[in-house]
């Protein structure tokens, strides 16, 4: 494992993070830790009023969850089949931008003199506070304190609020502004040599005007590039002295002066309103009607109003999502801002997904990858189930685009989700890496299986996720076939991995298995309906054209897959090349070197047994059965020192299966790398963005590490441990509609119904009932839950 700092910044509490001492690096590193969003809209954490310390470097932003610019991609050698869209994240206009003036200069930390600072994100009230005592060169001197927030219940809307108190007598003058985002582009974002960050759809001059201005208000109308979607961002305004002195707009722009001359001790206060909605072009009108809705309903409330709602969203999120750990608060605040982080960057009503990097940049583009299913979900599932049937509906979604992309393909039936996207297009341009990672239909049937078992919400799989089950399986019937130079068993030729370091091969175990699940999935499910629902069946048959035979085989291609192993069969082999290739020369390749990929030619690194990322030891911990713990083991002994751990996706199953082996140091090793890569900025990137992958791998490796969790069609298994130097950890799940929760200390596990209906426990000592507001001892230290008889779910 490589080696990495994992030093926690000095300021932070379990429950939040904090700045005292701004500098350069730091301010561009809390853009990111301090960005705010609620699903639907984000926004970096940049100063209201702007400062030359990051002018050259910072990223501003507010974004749009499932809204994006697009534009054609351009290949200089082109070829049938390639992807021909690209998106990028929408940047809205920046509505936050408020300069402050005292006594005829401009606030700016670079200048003057900074008696006091000190910024603070509590993710108990999801609000970003801010204080300042600023003299600037002339003598003036002014206190003030920020308040911002992203709502979580008026998802429309930014607040922020500036209350100032004068020291020496001055006069404080505020200019606000509502400007388009094409104005500050920021060529920060973006890196043509860097694939991880954002890119450019094209030039945003002359995308937004002014629509209507008003005595202290002002609406602004953006539409995407080259995408059907609308923007309006309006703004408002309540300043505790009056109305504003000056009010001027252009196409471009607008932007309104407050005055106030305090003597020593005064006070003045500026409540912003900034909301922002959405439609096609055509709904104009009725798009900035919604925005000044949403404002209407805030101002009559307030700020203290939306902060209240604020407080109480997030408590009851806590209640279902906290993990409490005891004995080591480095651990426990980056789970807090992992939870929180996730919390913000995820859609939630079914039109939406979760980015790469959340809501905190235009990182990646804003793209959804595989981790959404694969990484994130998991923590819904049993924190916010309904989060994560959102996440699964938007998905779904996207079935005619995947079906279509299957025809690029030349599949002339089903589906194949696209690698990277936000509407549903394929948007990865660089195939070998991208397209070619076919195991993504695989990993969103297994989402969708995982949702399923774990909720019994048989409805979604009947009415939304069956179908696409069923079209995705179909790409493996027809991309693979029975081989008679492997004894007839089933093979998938000409696929990458999760492993991007080792592309376009044979028979990549991790793919063939998963396909295996799926293929297996897609035929009880589809056995399921006909036996509870046999009219739904005979329809969704007949709207596929999908025949019993079809069904049979896909059994048989699933009973005989082959699945590659190591000549003497101790070992999984990655696939049918990577173990006759030649090791890459770790020793020869310098510490700056990595990420390998912005370094060596992709050519150079797949000629070498390298790994970007697990990929085999994935599948040991996805796809276990038939294999054996020695196989297993041996396979991560032999998968490890090859894996670089360039994709933070690669610690957070490190970490669960170092655990399973008794390797109990290793996976706190590789946990800890997986929980501090963005409050500790471990890969010296959190300034491009979130990692929400990660941050869901966190979870994902406590979860099914230290808690054992491991999900079956009839129970949840429960076997925890504790990590040397913990006191203890309490784990909150929720399982077929009750929620549970897991207390481990050094002495006891126990289980707790904390509400719903009773559930049968198994433990060694013989079946238990559990019921409501009971603690339950687990004499033996593990439990399996068991599911309720109904509903009745497929294997």
């Amino acid at each position: 494992m490589a080696a990495c700092d994992t030093t926690v910044p000095p300021n932070t509490a379990v429950w939040s993070v904090s700045e005292t001492d701004p500098t350069r690096e730091s301010l561009l590193l809390n853009e990111t830790l301090f960005a705010l969003g609620n699903g639907y809209l984000g926004t970096r954490g940049t100063f209201e009023e702007g400062t030359s310390l990051t002018r050259d470097g910072g990223a501003e932003g507010t974004f749009l969850n499932g809204i994006y610019d697009q534009g054609g991609i351009v290949y200089p050698e082109n070829a049938y089949g390639l992807a021909r869209t690209h998106q990028s994240i929408f940047t809205g206009p920046d509505g936050k931008a408020v300069e402050i003036w005292v006594d005829g200069e401009r606030l700016d930390i670079a200048r003057g003199t900074l008696h006091a600072y000190e910024r603070h994100l509590d993710y108990r009230e999801g609000i970003l506070r801010r204080t300042l005592d600023w003299e600037a060169p002339s003598g003036a001197r002014v206190r003030l304190r920020f308040l911002r927030l992203a709502s979580f219940c008026e998802r429309a809307i930014i607040a922020q609020r500036m209350d100032m108190e004068a020291v020496t007598p001055c006069t404080i003058r505020l200019v606000s502004h509502l400007r388009d985002h094409g104005d500050l582009e920021d060529e920060a974002q973006s890196d043509a040599t860097d694939s991880r960050k954002g890119t450019t759809i094209a030039d945003f001059a002359n995308r937004s005007h002014i629509t209507d201005v008003r005595d202290r208000a002002a609406a602004m109308f953006t539409g995407a590039t080259g995408a059907d979607f609308g923007v309006v961002t309006a703004i408002d305004h309540v300043f505790s002295q009056g109305e504003p002195v000056d009010v001027a707009s252009d196409r471009g722009a607008a932007s309104f002066v407050f005055e106030a001359a305090l003597d020593a001790g005064g006070s003045a206060r500026l409540d912003k309103l900034i909301a922002i909605t959405h439609d096609n072009h055509a709904a104009a009108t009725e798009t900035e009607r919604r925005a000044w809705g949403a404002l209407d309903r805030v101002r009559a409330g307030g700020i203290d109003m939306l902060a209240e709602e604020q407080k109480r969203y997030l408590a009851a999120f806590w209640e279902s999502a906290d993990i409490e750990l005891h004995g080591d608060p480095d651990m426990q605040r980056a789970l807090r801002f992992a939870g929180y982080h996730l919390l913000q960057g995820a859609g939630f009503d079914g039109r939406r997904g979760i980015a790469a990097k959340g809501l905190s940049s235009n990182g990646y583009d804003g793209h959804y990858f595989w981790d959404k299913e694969v990484y994130i979900l998991p923590f819904f599932t049993y924190a916010r189930p309904d989060i994560a049937r959102s996440l699964l509906a938007y998905r779904c979604s996207m079935l005619e685009k995947a079906r279509s992309r299957a025809r690029d393909l030349g599949h002339m039936k089903g589906a194949l989700i696209p690698w990277r996207t936000i509407g549903g297009e394929e948007c990865s341009a660089y195939f070998p890496a991208g397209t070619a990672q076919y195991h993504i239909n695989a990993d969103i049937a297994y989402a969708i299986r995982q949702y399923v078992l774990a909720t019994g919400d048989t409805d979604f799989l009947r009415h939304t996720a069956l179908e696409v089950v069923l079209e995705t399986a179909r790409v493996w019937a027809d991309v693979g076939f029975f081989n008679p130079a492997r004894d007839d068993r089933f093979c998938i030729p000409g696929v990458t991995g999760p492993d991007e370091y080792t592309a376009i091969v044979d028979n990549n175990y991790y793919t063939n298995a998963m396909a295996a699940m799926h293929l297996k999935f897609a035929v009880s499910s589809a056995r399921w309906l006909k036996e509870h629902y046999p009219q739904d069946y005979a329809a969704l048959t007949q709207r596929l054209d999908l025949k019993d035979s079809e069904l049979d085989f896909w059994q048989d291609a699933a009973d005989k897959m082959y699945l590659p192993m190591s000549p003497d069969g101790s070992f999984i082999a990655q696939d049918d090349f990577f173990l006759s290739r030649p090791v890459w020369p770790f020793d020869e390749t310098p510490k700056h070197h990595y990420p390998l990929l912005l370094h060596y030619h992709p050519l150079v690194i797949y000629r070498h047994q390298v790994c970007k990322q697990a990929d085999a030891v994935m599948a040991t911990f996805m796809t276990p059965d038939g294999l054996s713990a020695d196989q297993i083991r041996a396979t991560y002994d032999y998968y490890e020192p090859l894996t670089v751990h360039d994709s933070s996706l690669s610690p957070p199953i490190h970490s669960i299966m170092a655990g399973r082996l008794g390797m109990k140091d290793r996976a706190m090793d590789y946990f800890r790398e997986t929980a501090l890569v963005d409050i500790a900025n471990t890969k010296g990137n959190t300034g491009d963005g979130v990692h929400t992958a990660c941050m869901g791998g966190a979870w994902l490796a406590f979860a099914s590490g230290f808690g054992g969790v491991t999900l079956h069609p009839d129970r949840l298994d429960l076997s925890p441990w504790l990590p040397e130097g913990w006191d203890g950890f309490t784990l909150p799940l929720t399982y077929r509609g009750r929620r549970l929760r897991l207390t481990v200390d050094e002495k006891s596990v126990t289980i707790a119904l904390v509400a719903g209906e009773p559930l049968d426990v198994d433990t060694g000592n013989g079946p238990h009932r559990l019921v409501e507001g009971e603690d339950f001892r687990v004499s033996d230290g593990t439990a399996s839950l068991k599911a309720p008889d109904a509903p009745v779910l497929p294997a």
